[in-house]
This record gives structure tokens, sequence and C-alpha cells, in this order.
């Protein structure tokens, strides 16, 4: 009899050791889990994941494979390791490791037109098995991996949703899941610089006046065309208006069918204006459609 109290005593005292030990365990975790998913939240407030990657697109035109693309250093200078710990670390991956850029394709043209920004999560591991040489398309990675985002409410360029921040032991030790932390398609990134929609008679006047003041690698427009001459098509379009031709050189190949007279909108980067030739220069046009409204 008394062995058998002593067993159950033995018994007990383990069993309320292993709840003190788990509860420790918990409450530390817990912790730690908040100070990280604070940190990435005030790191994705300020931008700093994507300023770099979003950058390359528009110096590049097409976004760029790996990280290792975007760091302007060599692997073996100081400042690479600098720049990544400071720009792409993950707080939530416990290798202390960085987070998980993922460029994504455009199924039409097979260009690298968006990515995305990956976290371990809270199980601090990245499920998701990602290879730098997969192609993964814009219209399908929702379908082909998991995420603790709420599902259907990741939309490219807005403040995705977050996770349910509650901590949660279950999914800390099982979770096979990542975090989605942003998702940028930059071509919509693009299309939002516009300053509004101008006609273009309006837009020649503007750019004729401002000639010179403009800074030129920063100036994006949207034009309406209102039955403006198409002169020709294909990779470059030439619209007249107000005695000017405006060039447009295209970002796609191909766009679709315009004939003489078409009301056509288009987003671009303004390059130069010519008074005495009476020529202005967009590059990377994209059309849009005429009631195309950028989300600011």
């Amino acid at each position: 009899m008394k062995k058998s109290y002593i067993l159950i005593f033995i018994l007990s005292m383990l069993i309320l050791a292993f709840i003190l030990v788990l509860y420790r365990y918990y409450n530390k975790s817990r912790r730690e889990y908040y100070n990280s998913f604070n940190s990435i939240q005030n790191v994705k407030t300020g931008a700093r994941y994507e300023l770099l990657l979003s950058q390359y697109f528009f110096d590049n035109w097409e976004c760029a494979k790996n990280l290792e693309e975007v760091i302007p250093y060599e692997s073996h200078d100081p400042k690479y390791e600098s720049l990544k710990e400071r720009y792409f670390k993950d707080f939530l991956s416990s290798r202390k490791g960085f987070i998980n850029y993922v460029p994504l394709y455009n199924r039409l043209n097979l260009k690298r037109e968006a990515f995305l920004i990956i976290s371990a999560g809270i199980d601090g591991k990245i499920n998701n098995v990602i290879n730098e040489e997969d192609t993964i398309f814009i219209d399908e990675f929702e379908e082909k991996f998991r995420f603790y985002n709420p599902a259907g409410e990741i939309i490219p360029n807005n403040h995705l949703p977050d996770p349910d921040s509650t901590f949660h032991l279950m999914k800390l030790l099982f979770g096979k899941k990542d975090y989605i932390i942003q998702y940028i398609d930059c071509i919509e990134l693009f299309k939002s610089q516009t300053i509004g929609t101008i006609p273009i008679h309006k837009l020649v006047d503007f750019l004729d006046k401002e000639n010179g003041r403009i800074r030129e690698e920063f100036f994006t427009y949207k034009g309406v065309v209102y039955n403006d001459t198409v002169i020709n098509k294909g990779k470059y379009i030439l619209f007249r208006s107000n005695n000017y031709r405006i060039w447009n050189k295209l970002y796609y190949d191909t766009i679709q069918e315009i004939y003489l007279g078409d009301s056509v909108a288009f987003t671009g980067e303004f390059i130069r204006i010519d008074p005495e030739k009476k020529l202005i220069h967009f590059e990377k046009c994209i059309q849009v459609p005429l009631d195309y409204k950028p989300s600011q």
C-alpha cells in the first residue's frame, strides 16, 4: 500500500513537472512569437521588404530571379550580409533564416511580373518546397501551396489580411503552412503611379509647358486617346494630337486590336519631349481599360 502511495506521488510530481515545463515553454514561445510577428508588421509597414525588389523590376522590367540579383554587392563583401540581414530577415524563422522570395510568371508572356515575400510563419519552418528553377504562374500559386493567410483574400499590392495572430501551440508544433507577408504585382504597381486620366491633347499641353522641369525618370502618365489617329501598330504605336506625334513603345509585343478612331488608354513612362520636332516619347506603355482607376 505504501509503495502505491509513493508511486502515485512520483507520478503526480512528474505530471506536475511536465505541466510546469509545458507552461513555461508555452509562455516563452508565445512571447517570442508575438515579438517576431510584430517585428514583421513593423518592417512591412515601412515597405522595407519590397523596396529593393520592386525597384529591381522598374530598373530591369522583370522581377529578379532570386535575392542575390537584388543585393548590389558580391556575396564575399561584408555589406552583402549586412544588407541581406537588414532587408530580408525572417523574424519568424526558428533557424534565423531569411524570407523566401518567389518570383511569379505571367503565363502569356513568360515574364516575371510579380513576386511573393514568404515567412516561415508560426511553426518557424518553410514548408512549401519552391526551387529557384521552378516556374510559378501568377494564376496558380494559391492552389499549389499552403498558407496561413485567409483563403481568397490574397490580393496584390494591398495590405494582406494577416493570419490569426493569436498564438496556437498546436500550429507551433504541427503547423505545415507558410505566411505570405506581401504579394506584389509590379505591372499593377506601375499602373498605379499614373497621375490620372488625361486626354492626349491636354497631356500634350501639360508636357509642352513643363518641358525641362519634369524629372523624367519618375514621371508616368495615363492618357486616354479620344478619336486620335492611330498611325501604326505592333511594338510601337504612334498618335497625333495638337500637331504633336506621340510615340509609344509598348511593354508587350502585342496588344488588343486597335482601329482608326478608337479611344485607347495607356499607362507609360515619359521619356522626353522635343518641341522642335513636335515629338513626345513614352516607353513601357501598357494598354489599360478606358475606365481604369488605379487603386492607391
